[in-house]
């Protein structure tokens, strides 16, 4: 229990949250007015530790409200202020970029290469696999978003599904290929939603029902 503006009790939560972080002594000697603007290596993960926990325990505590306060925006100023580290471009030895998509039961494995534009299907070219022009515009739709159409050279090995679904696969697994072959590719396949995988499928059907949903014909007599 914490009596009202408790001193004591506060330096307690921050004792206790720093022996659980293992951070240096020095944060123990500090008095409950020099805990609110410790300035620490946001860097290390035992600190952003520690920084949730202070902030999590000037909210439960009973400290007066301007401390509280003070406390809580610099924890959080300091989470918030990590950096993401870069994404960096991911290729194999022969300089192809790799990505797998997946839509309904289909799964494509994609590999991507800088070359003429040509695309291929489990070895059949794409005209020959996709008979139908819109299809083959949806596959290719990463490429356009990006502007990169011509640009690459695409291979694709895809299995299970229908037509629908492994085009969508083809597409998505291109989208991922894309990113790791050049991150600033991310933003246009993000905005465009190509990076998302959809994850409807058919719902299955039930026993004693004619289909997933329908029932059978009721008859009350």
């Amino acid at each position: 229990y914490m009596g009202e503006h408790s001193i004591i009790g506060g330096m307690i939560v921050l004792r206790s949250c720093l022996r659980v972080c293992s951070l240096p002594q020095a944060f123990l000697r500090a008095s409950s007015s020099q805990a609110t603007a410790i300035k620490v290596n946001i860097e290390d993960e035992a600190t952003r530790q520690f920084l949730r926990a202070y902030q999590q325990s000037m909210s439960n505590t009973s400290w007066s409200e301007e401390v509280g306060a003070e406390a809580s925006a610099v924890a959080t100023k300091h989470i918030e202020a990590a950096p993401a580290p870069p994404r960096t471009p991911i290729k194999d030895s022969l300089g192809r970029a790799y990505g797998t998509g997946k839509r309904k039961t289909s799964v494509a494995r994609v590999w991507l290469s800088p070359g003429t534009g040509t695309v291929t299907i489990n070895k059949i070219p794409l005209t020959d696999y996709f008979k139908l022009v819109a299809r083959r515009l949806s596959l290719l739709d990463p490429l356009t978003t990006t502007e990169t159409l011509g640009m690459f050279n695409v291979t694709a090995l895809v299995t299970g599904g229908g037509t629908t679904g492994q085009v969508e696969a083809v597409r998505h697994g291109l989208a991922k290929a894309l990113q790791n072959f050049d991150p600033k590719y991310r933003e246009p396949l993000r905005a465009a939603g190509l990076l998302t995988r959809d994850e409807r499928e058919v719902e299955r059907k039930k026993p004693g029902q004619k289909k997933a949903r329908k029932k059978f014909q009721w008859a009350k007599r």
